[in-house]
């Protein structure tokens, strides 16, 4: 795997990223070789988009397709002007960049059609073949599963990480989004022990690119993950406790587990949450 890693991938990778494809545009800008002679400074500029919540709601209940035809829609609604064609390029770009997140989880799909066809193990076969037919579903359309649900976050958050900072691209209230698939999932028979095992699962992939830190980490920063913030409880938009069987078993998998990331907090409303 090191080989692989120091031969193979890093090698490839190494002149593909942000910085040295602008490097490559625009002749190795004055701006780009100030930026990359400070010994010390938080810039957010070659960080893209970070310290945020991406809409994994509409990823979870719409799917990529429809928000792919959505920006399309948009941009034949444009007109010629100016300001309208850098609207265009925008709708241009939501399109581009779909298309590949859309390419990636086939790609999954067909590596776990390549693996399910060699396993002699009939568990994890099944295994297999259900990531093959999750991954040829979402996140392209809508999650019908909880566990279609956190694969379409999970293969998102790998999309945008390609081009942005490990730092602060946070869940939000992942306890709100997928509680209606959740009670679906129960009524259909899935235990609460499996539900935490779900989010275990989902928890662990999303600690296994924290990185390692020295001791002075850990004390100054409180382990300085990667601060994937996640909230859970609280209200809802009309004041009512948004507190439901979710949020307990996204509590469980937390204290199972104990990780870095994700960094979870807990809304309380005194006069509205259940002590």
């Amino acid at each position: 795997e090191i080989e692989e890693l120091n031969l193979e991938i890093f090698p490839y990778w190494i002149d593909q990223t942000i910085q040295e494809v602008a490097r490559r545009i625009y002749h190795n800008p004055l701006r780009q070789q100030v930026m990359e002679r400070f010994a010390f400074l938080i810039c957010s500029k070659p960080a893209a988009l970070f310290h945020t919540i991406p809409n994994y709601d509409s990823v979870v209940n719409r799917g990529l397709k429809a928000l792919k035809q959505e920006a399309e829609e948009k941009e034949h609604a444009l007109g010629v002007s100016g300001e309208d064609q850098n609207k265009k390029h925008f709708y241009q770009a939501v399109k581009l960049a779909i298309e590949g997140v859309l390419s990636f989880a086939q790609n999954l799909s067909y590596e776990a059609q390549r693996l399910a066809r060699t396993e002699s193990n009939a568990n994890r076969r099944r295994e297999l073949e259900t990531m093959a037919d999750i991954c040829a579903t979402v996140p392209g359309d809508k999650s019908n599963t909880l566990q279609e649900a956190l694969s379409a976050i999970w293969i998102c958050k790998i999309a945008l990480h390609q081009e942005n900072a490990n730092v602060g691209l946070s869940l939000g209230r992942l306890d709100q989004i997928l509680y209606n698939l959740y009670c679906r999932d129960i009524a259909r028979g899935m235990t609460v022990s499996q539900a935490v095992e779900l989010i275990g699962c989902f928890w662990l992939k999303l600690a296994d690119h924290v990185p390692l830190v020295p001791d002075t980490g850990e004390e100054l920063f409180g382990g300085t993950g990667s601060n994937q913030a996640l909230t859970l409880g609280g209200v809802d938009e009309q004041g009512n406790d948004a507190v439901n069987d979710l949020t307990y078993v996204m509590l469980r998998a937390t204290e199972l587990l104990r990780l870095r990331d994700p960094n979870v907090n807990c809304r309380y409303h005194p006069e509205v949450n259940p002590p």
